[in-house]
């Protein structure tokens, strides 16, 4: 596992960087409550999430734009404890178009897939 620097901007324009763990386990990307309410982020619905302790939690979700070497996209978002680490998900590499790389410790761009 590693961390990579991301830029989460809210709707009221502010903007924060923060280091995100790279986990490919994790569907979503989950972010602390606090710089998400900070953003401005607007919470969209509860879903249910396993945590990695096995532990089930109901936690808000929402849209938030995310900025990675350059590139913007509105991904999903969940509204982790301000406790807890950032986590890059599956769906975030997946729309970035990412893949990791675990030997050297980094993400790589791929084609997108339309088949």
């Amino acid at each position: 596992m590693f961390t990579v620097n991301i830029r989460v901007i809210g709707a009221n324009g502010l903007a924060e960087d923060l280091d995100a763990l790279v986990d490919i386990g994790a569907n979503r990307t989950a972010l602390p409550v606090g710089l998400l309410r900070r953003l401005g982020v607007v919470p969209q619905e509860a879903s249910l999430f396993r945590t990695a302790n096995e532990e089930l939690v109901e936690l808000e979700t929402g849209e938030a734009l995310v900025e990675f070497e350059g590139r913007r996209k509105t991904v999903p978002v969940v509204f982790n404890s301000d406790s807890a680490r950032a986590i890059l998900g599956a769906t975030m590499l997946e729309i970035f178009h990412l893949v990791v790389d675990p030997v050297r410790k980094r993400l790589i761009p791929i084609p997108g897939q339309l088949r």
